[in-house]
């Protein structure tokens, strides 16, 4: 139960996006898993975790759209709290201007998820059709961000 709670814990910790550039140097370090050695099984967990608190993008573009609102509701949320407090700057993604909040999903598409799902099928090859499937859609997301104008 010890053993479980560390492990579960050290997951959820993980999620941090502060250490997803660790995560994504520590998945191309290994290359291609080898799931008999338990830190790579710990990685995949990892990872997995790390990819499904992310995955709102590659989500169909009804429900991508409103977890964008509702985490946009949130950073800005946060950015007033920061105002208030006079904090300056105001963290970059946390300003109240909605249009910066899409174009920052778009960005964040292109510059920290597909990137992700990449290297998940790089790590472990069994995840290449489910990666290859939420690549295309956040393919259709940027695109259709981009019909937006954002």
């Amino acid at each position: 139960q010890a053993r479980v709670k560390h492990v579960v814990k050290s997951l959820i910790i993980e999620t941090f996006m502060g250490t997803h550039n660790d995560l994504v140097q520590r998945l191309e370090v290994v290359g291609v898993a080898d799931m008999k050695k338990r830190e790579h099984r710990h990685l995949f967990l990892v990872m997995c975790l790390h990819i499904a608190d992310l995955s709102n993008v590659s989500k169909a573009w009804d429900l991508h759209v409103k977890w964008s609102h509702a985490i946009l509701s949130e950073f800005m949320s946060q950015g007033d709290v920061e105002n208030k407090l006079g904090m300056t700057p105001i963290t970059p993604h946390c300003v109240r201007d909605i249009r910066l909040g899409r174009t920052n999903q778009k960005n964040f598409i292109h510059g920290f998820v597909s990137p992700l799902f990449k290297l998940v099928s790089d790590f472990n090859p069994k995840m290449s059709l489910l990666s290859a499937r939420c690549q295309t859609q956040m393919q259709r997301n940027f695109d259709r961000w981009i019909e937006l104008g954002y």
